[in-house]
């Protein structure tokens, strides 16, 4: 089946936006791209509805569940124990101290804190466990005024989520907010994505509308204050910016001389967005490294380090080992994988 290079141009410039946010770019640059974890979730979504509208066989839940374990989790924990282990031997290659504790490492291959940049692998995760139900929800509520009307309600009670995530401490506020208040307020975002694969683009621009209202008024009632400070958990704030900026970014890759533009092009694009995890896995070790021997480099400068040794790394890896951190291909859609 033919991609929907507007996927892939969405994921490829979220992925390179993730990169630029862990090198530490400078306000406002740190702020405009803070949309791009939504965009992702909203991607997931939108993915997840088209590929089961157009399969052509019937999958089992727990079917489904084990693909999306192979393709997120386990992974993952193949990417950690590379690195981990590349570290040890850099630690006893050089005499230095192995940085991470025991608790760290079991945090991180747990996908909660740890060394950080994994959390996002859980939240992919949890949407793509709850995807079935959030697409039974949007084919139930498929008009506009009724998806404004839940959007609400769900924008309300994540934000109810927010304020309760602080008045919280200990573990319980970390589990609280790993494991409900983050993936609460995305699966909102996925939920969006889903109901984005089948919608017309004036409901789409309507609902981009509504969050950007919501964003502006909250935006002034806080004087604009940092989103970043309301990213964990994801606050209303946040969400809608993220909703916003997203489904704007949607409607103009949707529009023909736009996405024209991007098809002559959709070699590059296409391999960016296919190999976005991997990307995403392979620049943990370059920003680790850069982050405490580059300090003194500007970002600018440790942005191109970065992205240019993970993209090498990243094609070395699916040259030569293409399974080593993906199942073999399945029968889905490659733009829905």
């Amino acid at each position: 089946m033919k991609r929907d290079i507007r996927i892939d141009v969405l994921r490829s410039l979220a992925i390179l936006l993730i990169v630029l946010a862990h090198v530490l770019p400078p306000n406002p640059i740190g702020q405009i791209r803070i949309f791009d974890v939504p965009l992702m979730a909203l991607l997931l979504g939108m993915s997840f509805a088209l590929s089961k509208k157009k399969s052509s066989h019937a999958t089992g839940y727990i079917q489904y569940l084990i693909k999306r374990f192979k393709r997120l989790i386990l992974p993952t924990w193949i990417f950690l124990t590379i690195f981990f282990v590349v570290v040890f031997i850099f630690c006893q290659a050089t005499s230095l101290e192995f940085p991470y504790s025991i608790m760290t490492l079991l945090s991180t291959y747990l996908l909660l804190t740890g060394i950080g940049y994994v959390w996002i692998i859980r939240v992919f995760f949890v949407i793509a466990i709850f995807s079935p139900f959030l697409f039974f929800i949007s084919k139930k509520v498929n008009i506009l005024t009724h998806k404004l009307v839940l959007l609400t309600f769900l924008l309300i009670f994540q934000q109810f989520l927010y304020l309760l995530d602080k008045q919280l401490s200990g573990h319980i506020k970390l589990l609280f907010e790993q494991l409900i208040a983050i993936s609460f307020g995305y699966m909102i975002v996925a939920l969006v994505g889903i109901w984005l694969s089948s919608q017309s683009s004036k409901d789409t621009l309507h609902i981009a509308f509504f969050n950007w209202i919501i964003f502006f008024v909250i935006a002034l009632l806080n004087q604009f204050s940092l989103l970043s400070s309301q990213k964990y958990p994801p606050s209303v704030y946040f969400l809608t910016y993220g909703i916003g900026v997203s489904l704007l970014l949607f409607y103009i890759v949707s529009l023909p001389t736009v996405n024209n533009f991007f098809i002559v092009r959709s070699r590059k694009i296409t391999w960016l967005s296919t190999h976005s995890l991997e990307l995403y896995y392979w620049h943990i070790i370059p920003i680790t490294v850069t982050q405490k021997y580059l300090t003194n480099f500007s970002w600018e400068l440790r942005y191109i380090i970065v992205l240019s040794i993970a993209l090498l790394i990243t094609y070395v890896q699916v040259t030569f080992f293409p399974s080593l951190l993906a199942p073999k291909k399945s029968r889905v859609p490659k733009e829905h994988q």
